[in-house]
């Protein structure tokens, strides 16, 4: 007979969920956890709560009008769910590699496509980044859009 997970392993599963379909502080797990966790022949539906209890009792996840929320603690941050300044730093750097962009050229409909594509990233995120690249001089507003400076183009 097969012994029962342990609220380790239940854990484990919910955070591999969460990362997976990238929900971020303030949002509920809702029906994509729901149907993720399904999905997972290990665990049994009643194998949740324990897990559950758990990660409100750690501050990772908070009850939220009949579902559960990510919160934006210290234990989120560290447990890697949510993107760094750098991380997000770095994806627009490889974004603007992959595109060839060159000084003075818009990143335009193509940066924002490419940044699109990686689910893991929000155009939120870009916000911050975007303004430290442009206080550094890396990158220029040009009419709602940005351009490569030659400081920039020479950085990446």
């Amino acid at each position: 007979m097969a012994s029962l997970p342990t609220v380790d392993e239940i854990e484990a599963a919910i955070l591999e969920i969460i990362q997976r379909i990238h929900v971020r502080p303030g949002e509920t797990l809702g029906q994509p956890f729901a149907v993720e966790w399904m999905k997972k022949k290990q665990f049994r539906p009643e194998d949740l709560k324990p897990g559950i209890d758990s990660l409100v009792a750690k501050n990772i996840l908070a009850p939220l009008r009949g579902d559960y929320t990510l919160t934006e603690s210290d234990a989120v941050k560290e447990l890697g769910l949510i993107p760094t300044g750098d991380e997000i730093l770095i994806q627009v750097q490889k974004i603007i590699r992959s595109l060839g962009l060159r000084p003075n050229e818009q990143l335009g409909q193509p940066f924002v496509a490419a940044w699109m594509k990686n689910r893991r990233f929000r155009p939120e995120d870009l916000k911050a980044v975007v303004a430290h690249l442009v206080k550094q001089g890396h990158l220029t507003a040009v009419g709602g859009d940005y351009a490569l400076t030659e400081a920039g183009f020479k950085a990446l």
